[in-house]
């Protein structure tokens, strides 16, 4: 996880990637919400919460979908495709481990339809991160592995809703679906927005994260959490 770990890091300008996230804050809800999710990821242990998916989908493209993606990245490392976001073109043992790895911070996976098999069918369980349990596995000498774990939100693109008539309620519960379209994009002027965030990153989930843990604090989000809850 050498590549992984060294893409978590502070660049650029933290004034400019402020600005930028402000703007890309007022273009639309969906904006908001994939970015507030970026930042919900760290509260999930203190909480004691289970893991949770934000899926951006739709047929158009253009509607800025990889873009907010990237925003939501970008608030703790390099947000470029192949450095912090991943895409869905991998194995389950290999997702398993890279949300692990992760552990608190937001894994973040690209274009669903690349976890299709040969007849169109995803093949993409919700289940299998949504629990922050990996599979227990044996080994060569006879003993057994680690058990992977996690506790941290999961954001995802794709070009169909994550969840579907097939689903179980407790995958539809943790699964937010959001459809994206032409008419209502989720961010304009993508192509100068992904080049702002890949040149400013890093800096405000180290902050975010450093305010969290100043004494009383974990304890009245606690409150508020339970009162939001209710």
């Amino acid at each position: 996880f050498k590549a992984m770990f060294a893409t978590v890091r502070e660049h650029g300008s933290w004034e400019k990637w402020l600005a930028t996230a402000r703007e890309v804050r007022g273009m639309s809800t969906t904006a908001r919400i994939i970015l507030a999710a970026s930042f919900a990821s760290v509260l999930l242990e203190p909480l004691n919460c289970l893991p949770f998916f934000v899926h951006l989908w739709g047929v158009d493209s253009g509607t800025g979908k990889t873009v907010a993606l990237m925003v939501a990245a970008s608030v703790w490392g390099d947000p470029a495709v192949g450095a912090y976001v991943k895409t869905f073109d991998g194995t389950v043992v290999g997702q398993e481990k890279t949300a692990a790895f992760l552990n608190n911070l937001p894994l973040c996976l690209d274009e669903l339809q690349l976890a299709k098999d040969a007849k169109g069918r995803t093949q993409f369980d919700v289940y299998k991160l949504a629990q922050g349990v990996g599979r227990t596995r044996g080994n060569r000498s006879g003993g057994v592995d680690m058990t992977p774990t996690w506790r941290n939100c999961i954001l995802t693109t794709g070009e169909s809703p994550l969840t579907g008539t097939a689903s179980g309620a407790g995958a539809v519960n943790r699964v937010i679906d959001i459809e994206c379209k032409a008419a209502s994009v989720v961010i304009r002027d993508g192509m100068r927005i992904s080049g702002s965030v890949k040149r400013n990153y890093g800096f405000s989930g180290k902050r975010f994260v450093g305010e969290l843990y100043k004494p009383g604090v974990i304890s009245k989000v606690d409150e508020r959490y339970r009162e939001l809850f209710r």
